[in-house]
């Protein structure tokens, strides 16, 4: 699916249909969206059909007008610095989550980026410990 060259790429279908896609489909219905409802009775009401329609076609001007590696560097160093002045809150990873352990296992990290999770679930689980030796003292 990520070929840069747009004739060598899989067709649209055959993206969409690509089992890849099915573990994010049920993530983004199980928590993030808005069509789905979970009743008083505490069950989650899905949506008939999960794939969303398009008001208008996708226009891919923007991507066909890239025709280097530099200036895709030079766009996307652009959309972070724009998405950097927008004053929202980016996304982060909390390692307190329920399903953090089941995201690390599935999550595409490299082994420097999990062992840097850990760590930092690791030092939030040794802040929220009582100082035991300050309750001895006391």
């Amino acid at each position: 699916m990520l070929v840069f060259d747009p004739d060598k790429r899989i067709s649209v279908i055959d993206a969409l249909a690509h089992p890849y896609l099915d573990e994010g489909r049920l993530r983004h219905h199980s928590c993030m969206c808005k069509c789905c409802f979970t009743t008083s009775a505490g069950m989650r009401q899905y949506i008939v059909d999960f794939e969303p329609s398009a008001t208008q076609p996708f226009d891919d001007l923007w991507e066909r007008k890239l025709t280097s590696v530099q200036q895709v560097k030079e766009e996307m160093h652009k959309f972070i610095a724009e998405q950097l002045q927008t004053g929202r809150v980016p996304l982060c990873i909390n390692p307190q989550s329920a399903a953090f352990k089941s995201f690390a296992s599935t999550a595409e990290l490299d082994q420097q980026q999990l062992l840097q999770l850990q760590q930092q679930q690791q030092q939030q689980q040794h802040q929220q410990q009582p100082n035991h030796q300050f309750n001895q003292l006391n």
